[in-house]
């Protein structure tokens, strides 16, 4: 069973998502639609580091980012975990030299909602139950030590 999202409409500026949950099952792969095919996981802290390089691009003025992009860059600020571009590029080795077959959305995931327990980690991202508990174990305590050198 899978979560399919895709866009409503045929025309690229039509942004509205559709989720279809039947049939989930969280022991299978979430697919998202052949839309998000080449598209890549990014930690919300990228996001965060992209929109405020768009903010800097225009010299620090706002008038012309319309409120949703100022509402983004803010929300996305808000919960950025890693404040710096090296931060982002070490939590990602990090958790990719434990265990280099997690998949980029494992990764992302794992570094945006650093769950502090096994069960707390497969309940948060279900695919990684397709990953043994001792590795999920050292993911966790290298995301944690990693998090406490950082902060």
């Amino acid at each position: 069973r899978i979560i399919s999202c895709f866009y409503k409409g045929k025309n690229p500026k039509d942004t509205s998502l559709s989720m279809d949950f039947n049939g989930y099952d969280e022991e299978n792969e979430i697919e998202l639609g052949p839309e998000f095919e080449d598209a890549h996981c990014l930690l919300t802290s990228e996001v965060s580091i992209l929109l405020e390089s768009r903010v800097y691009n225009q010299k620090g003025e706002t008038s012309n980012l319309s409120p949703v992009f100022l509402k983004t860059r803010d929300y996305a600020a808000r919960l950025s975990k890693y404040k710096s571009k090296p931060a982002v590029k070490n939590v990602r080795s990090e958790l990719q030299s434990i265990n280099p077959h997690l998949s980029p959305f494992e990764v992302a995931c794992l570094a945006d909602l650093c769950p502090t327990t096994v069960e707390e980690a497969f309940s948060f991202i279900p695919s990684l139950r397709n990953h043994d508990e001792q590795t999920v174990e050292e993911l966790i305590k290298g995301l944690q030590y990693f998090n406490n050198f950082n902060e």
